[in-house]
């Protein structure tokens, strides 16, 4: 497991997990997304989830099968929700703190247009979808 930050991290779904973690983390499983090009609106569903979770301070676990492309992913696309970056900051820093991080360019994209479909749906400001305007 990976920690991004204090409040999100990335794994594997081989893993053990202490069962005292479920109580406290909310783990969004991946496993059913494609480790390329995803529906948006499939992504947004994950994202959705998670700012809950952190809204009911629970901290979120973005869980994969090998927890390399798809968790960090999605961690990214939180993270750049959350602070209204663009997708390649949110994950820079992603890859920072799980160096071992390759997402697929489909899978990028897929991330980067669902996060411009949450922001339009929960009218969040767009200037740092694809790394435009200002920082």
């Amino acid at each position: 497991m990976h920690w991004i930050t204090n409040q999100i991290a990335t794994a594997s779904i081989i893993e053990g997990f202490p069962r005292k973690f479920f109580s406290k983390h909310e783990f969004i499983f991946l496993t059913d997304l494609n480790d390329g090009w995803n529906p948006p609106a499939a992504i947004c569903l994950r994202l959705s989830r998670a700012l809950e979770a952190l809204h009911n301070n629970r901290k979120v676990v973005f869980v994969c099968r090998a927890g390399i492309s798809r968790s960090n992913a999605l961690a990214a696309t939180l993270i750049a929700c959350q602070e209204n970056i663009d997708w390649d900051d949110a994950y820079s820093r992603v890859k920072k703190k799980a160096p071992h991080a390759q997402v697929e360019m489909d899978l990028c994209d897929a991330c980067i247009q669902a996060l411009g479909l949450f922001r339009r749906q929960t009218k969040v400001p767009q200037d740092n979808v694809n790394g435009e305007g200002q920082k």
